[in-house]
């Protein structure tokens, strides 16, 4: 049954086999805060750079173009590591998640207001991956 939950962290643990993930379990070593996300054939990990364009917003709302990205992948977003102070809380203070995707395409929402200057970020493309936690297992 889906629950929520408030965390003060978010910790995404990429394990090689769901062999490795049974012995964790088996020996009380999963935490249920945790999502774990296991390997195996056909299953991919693609980093993008691009950046979210101050005049690019729309009604809070920015869609990236992420060639390759299929609407069944799981796309994440984050700031990257090249941003100055004023970008990082630009994109603190609009709050911006991943609303949704489409075939080559990320949209990209805020939750406070749009940055007034451009955001560089790092979208990470999982594909073929499933994703389990201690309450219940998930495909993404």
């Amino acid at each position: 049954m889906p629950t929520s939950k408030t965390l003060d962290n978010f910790v995404i643990n990429k394990l090689e086999s769901y062999e490795v993930y049974e012995y964790l379990s088996e020996n009380n070593l999963i935490n249920e805060d945790e999502i774990y996300l296991v390997e195996g054939e056909g299953r991919t990990v693609v980093n993008y750079t691009t950046t979210l364009k101050s005049s690019q917003w729309s009604s809070k709302t920015q869609t990236l173009t992420i060639s390759g990205l299929s609407s069944t992948d799981n796309g994440m977003i984050s700031v990257a590591q090249s941003a100055t102070a004023a970008q990082y809380e630009a994109a603190a203070l609009a709050g911006i998640y991943v609303s949704g995707q489409a075939s080559n395409s990320i949209t990209v929402k805020c939750i406070g207001t749009a940055p007034s200057v451009d955001i560089p970020v790092f979208v990470s493309v999982w594909s073929g991956y499933q994703t389990y936690t201690d309450a219940d297992t998930t495909s993404y």
